[in-house]
């Protein structure tokens, strides 16, 4: 792969961010409803020969691996035109091969956006450029970290399934930026959705438009466990 070039990207396997280095050369894998964000710690199967391929060269080398999501999942053979523009790099902290998928333990890094992307050969590779978080913080934002917060407490109560310890994390305090990314990641929305939330690089629209949806998926539920309780209470009488 003439495009891959090591030199261009950081040899530290432990890296929280590489804001620091604004374009990066690396392996790409796209991902079939799934938006990976940054911050985000989950593990991913990968069962397309490319991908594989990817996620093996990034592993053996600097552990850093692009993820963006398709389009349209049911492409198998996705060309950058099938891409979102806008993924997130990260760093592949295990590796588990079984049968023939690869199990990966990622970690979302940084927003990134492709400048330009090579499916020839034997993985996909793509040149990205890092999308630099713009913070808030004020009355605004406080006010809807409160009101974000306590909704997901109650959805919690109510049964949503959420990492215990990543709600203890969220719990007891994290950036805004982490918090609207980590809450994304687990709403009850379709991919295009959450793609929206990640093309967010402002924190203050994202947290907004967070609040709003995990508001909503709050209502639904309660209409869904009153529907259920009314339902209920016929069949007992």
């Amino acid at each position: 792969m003439g495009l891959l070039n090591k030199s261009n990207s950081p040899d530290n396997s432990d890296q929280s961010s590489v804001v620091q280095h604004q374009e990066l050369i690396l392996p790409m894998v796209p991902l079939r409803d799934v938006v990976m964000f940054p911050h985000l710690e989950i593990v991913l199967s990968f069962g397309r020969p490319t991908s594989i391929k990817a996620v093996e060269h990034a592993f053996n080398s600097n552990k850093l691996i692009f993820f963006t999501s398709q389009k349209n999942a049911g492409i198998n053979n996705p060309q950058p035109d099938d891409l979102f523009s806008v993924g997130t790099v990260c760093q592949i902290e295990r590796v588990l091969k079984t049968g023939e998928e690869v199990n990966a333990l990622v970690k979302g890094l940084d927003r990134a956006k492709i400048v330009f992307a090579n499916t020839e050969g034997d993985f996909p590779v793509s040149k990205v450029k890092i999308l630099n978080e713009i913070p808030a913080d004020n009355e605004e934002t406080t006010a809807l970290v409160k009101l974000i917060t306590t909704n997901l407490k109650k959805l919690v109560n109510m049964g949503k399934p959420i990492d215990f310890l990543v709600f203890m994390k969220l719990m007891s305090g994290v950036s805004h930026g982490e918090l609207s990314d980590q809450i994304a990641s687990i709403l009850d929305i379709p991919t295009i959705e959450k793609q929206k939330i990640l093309e967010m690089v402002k924190v203050l629209p994202r947290l907004k438009s967070v609040s709003d949806l995990v508001t909503k998926e709050l209502k639904i539920s309660e209409i869904e466990q009153s529907i259920a309780s009314k339902t209920q209470k016929k069949f007992d009488k």
